[in-house]
C-alpha cells in the first residue's frame, strides 16, 4: 500500500503596500488663473511630485470648446491637444470612454502623458476615468468650471460612468495630481447650473460645518449675485469641509459616506428623470427628503427641516418631489444604489445642522421602509 503524502501546508508572502504612495494634492483657489497662470502651477507640481510628463490631453465638453477653444488651444504649446465630447450627462458613458481612449491611442499618447479635465463634474468623472484606466493609470488634472464640480466631483478622485440602471456604477478611485479652482470660470456658467450646484456647498455646511450654514443663510444675496470675494469665501469653506472628510476616509469606509446626504433619493430621482434635471437639483429633492426621514424617525428636530428648506428655497433649489414620480418607483431604483450593502438600502441622515447621526461608530444607516415612503408622499407635487 502506498504511503500517502502530506499535503502541502500553505505559506504566505506578505506584498506590504503601506505608505507605498502619497497621494496628497492641493486645491489652488486663485481669481483669473485660468488661463495665464495654469502652465506656471503645473510645471509646479511636476517638479514636486517627479512627473514625467512630455504631452497633455484637454478633455473638455462642446459648450466649453466653443467659449474656451482658443485658450484651450494655446493653453500648455505644441504638445496639448484638445479633445471633446458632447455637453450633458449623457456623455458619461462606455461609449464616450472607449472614443477618447481610442482618439488618445491615435494621437500617440503614452505613459509620459497627463490628462487635464476642463469642466463639470461630467468631464471630470469621465476624464479621471480614463486616466485611471489608460496605460493602466496616467496623471490628471482638474480645471473644474461648475460649482458642483469646484466644490465636489473634482476633490477626492471619485471616477465614474453612469449604466443605464443607474448612476456612477463603473469607476474607480483615482486622486488627481492638483486641482485649479478660478472662480472666473463661473462668470461663463448658466443661471440654472448655477443655482443647482449650489446644493452641494448647502450639503457641506448640513454635514460638518453648523457656521458654514450660517454663512450661508447670511449671504443668500450676494451668492446669487455671484459676488466674487463672497462666492471666493463660499467655494474655500466648501472645500475645507469636502477635503477633510476625504482626508479622513479616502476610500468610502465609513466616515466619507457622509457626502452621501440628500443622494440615496437624489440619484433615484435623476436617474428616473432621465438626467434631464440636474444633479444638483436631485440632491436639493433629495436632502429634502432625507431630512423629513430623519425626523421621522427621531434623529433631526423639526425645525432643522424646514431651516434646511427654507435655505434650499432661497437658492432657488427645488425639495420637492416631480410631478408623477412615483414614491414606490423611487424605493425600486434606490435598490441598485452603489452604496446598498448586502441588498439593504442605507442613508446617512442629519441629525443636527452641521452633524450626522452615527450609529455604533457607523455613518450608513438602514431606515424603516415605511418611514421612507411616508416621506416621500409628503414631498409629492
Amino acid at each position: 500500500m502506498e504511503k500517502q503524502k502530506k499535503p502541502i501546508q500553505p505559506d504566505k508572502v506578505l506584498v506590504n503596500l503601506e505608505g507605498v504612495q502619497d497621494e496628497s494634492y492641493r486645491i489652488t483657489f486663485a481669481q483669473g488663473l485660468f488661463p495665464s497662470q495654469i502652465q506656471r502651477h503645473i510645471q509646479l507640481v511636476k517638479k514636486k511630485k517627479k512627473l514625467k510628463i512630455h504631452r497633455l490631453a484637454i478633455i473638455t465638453d462642446s459648450r466649453l470648446k466653443r467659449i474656451y477653444g482658443k485658450q484651450l488651444t494655446s493653453l500648455l504649446g505644441e504638445n496639448t491637444s484638445v479633445f471633446h465630447v458632447p455637453a450633458g450627462e449623457a456623455s458619461k458613458c462606455r461609449e464616450m470612454k472607449n472614443l477618447l481612449e481610442d482618439k488618445l491611442v491615435a494621437a500617440k499618447f503614452g505613459r509620459d502623458s497627463a490628462i487635464i479635465a476642463f469642466g463639470g463634474g461630467v468631464i471630470g468623472d469621465l476624464a479621471g476615468f480614463v486616466a485611471s484606466t489608460y496605460y493602466r493609470g496616467i496623471p490628471y488634472f482638474q480645471i473644474p468650471t461648475t460649482i458642483i464640480s469646484q466644490v465636489d466631483s473634482s476633490i477626492g478622485g471619485k471616477t465614474a460612468i453612469d449604466l443605464p440602471s443607474g448612476k456612477n456604477l463603473i469607476g474607480s478611485f483615482y486622486q488627481p495630481k492638483g486641482v485649479f479652482i478660478d472662480v472666473d470660470l463661473l462668470d461663463t456658467l448658466p443661471e440654472d447650473e448655477f443655482v443647482s450646484g449650489l446644493a452641494e456647498v448647502v450639503k457641506h455646511g448640513m454635514i460638518r460645518d453648523r457656521r458654514f450654514i450660517v454663512f450661508l443663510e447670511k449671504n443668500v444675496s450676494s451668492i446669487l449675485a455671484r459676488d466674487k470675494k463672497v462666492l471666493m469665501e463660499t467655494l474655500k469653506r466648501s472645500c475645507k469641509v469636502k477635503a477633510s472628510v476625504v482626508s479622513e476616509d479616502l476610500k468610502e469606509s465609513n466616515l466619507r459616506k457622509i457626502l452621501n446626504f440628500g443622494h440615496t433619493v437624489g440619484h433615484a430621482v435623476e436617474t428616473l428623470s432621465n438626467y434631464k434635471l440636474h444633479h444638483g437639483k436631485s440632491v436639493s429633492i433629495g436632502m429634502a427628503v432625507e431630512a423629513h426621514i430623519a425626523h421621522k424617525v427621531g434623529y433631526l428636530p423639526e425645525e432643522d427641516v424646514h431651516r434646511l428648506c427654507w435655505l434650499l428655497e432661497r437658492f432657488g433649489l427645488p425639495v420637492e418631489l416631480p410631478k408623477g414620480l412615483s414614491p414606490g418607483k423611487i424605493i425600486e431604483v434606490m435598490g441598485f444604489d452603489k452604496k446598498n450593502e448586502k441588498g439593504i438600502i442605507h442613508f446617512t441622515l442629519p441629525s443636527a445642522m452641521g452633524e450626522m447621526k452615527e450609529n455604533k461608530g457607523q455613518y450608513g444607516l438602514q431606515v424603516n421602509m415605511d418611514e421612507v415612503e411616508k416621506a416621500l408622499d409628503e414631498l409629492v407635487k
